[in-house]
């Protein structure tokens, strides 16, 4: 049986990383969000090309933009990516700057782990 006064895991990452700004659940869906080889290539051309037509995304992937709308939405709703209009009226999509850092720091430790292979 657990000591009533030590925390349990939950508990400690809320007080200890999350703080009273941040939620638990918030944080893993936006991890979520790059658990497909779809997404995850999707934030890696973002990163490195900048921003992009939606329909230029799609065609790197062979499909149409409405193939690739629901991914798009989950990275949006993760906040992960952001979405406009150019002046010619054609969607863009770029990495947010929390899912430009965020997935610089993944791809960077991909890459050492690459390296040390």
């Amino acid at each position: 049986m657990a000591d009533q006064t030590t925390p349990n895991a939950r508990e400690h990452i809320e007080t200890a990383l999350l703080g009273d700004d941040l939620d638990l659940n918030r944080e893993v869906a936006r991890l979520a969000a790059l658990g497909s080889p779809t997404r995850f290539t999707i934030m890696h051309h973002l990163l490195t090309t900048g921003p992009t037509a939606t329909t230029q995304l799609a065609n790197q992937f062979d499909r149409s933009p409405t193939a690739l709308a629901d991914d798009i939405q989950q990275l949006a709703d993760a906040g992960l990516i952001g979405r406009y209009r150019d002046s010619h009226g054609t969607e863009r999509l770029e990495c947010s700057p929390l899912g430009e850092s965020l997935a610089d720091a993944i791809f960077a430790t991909i890459r050492a782990r690459r390296d040390m292979a």
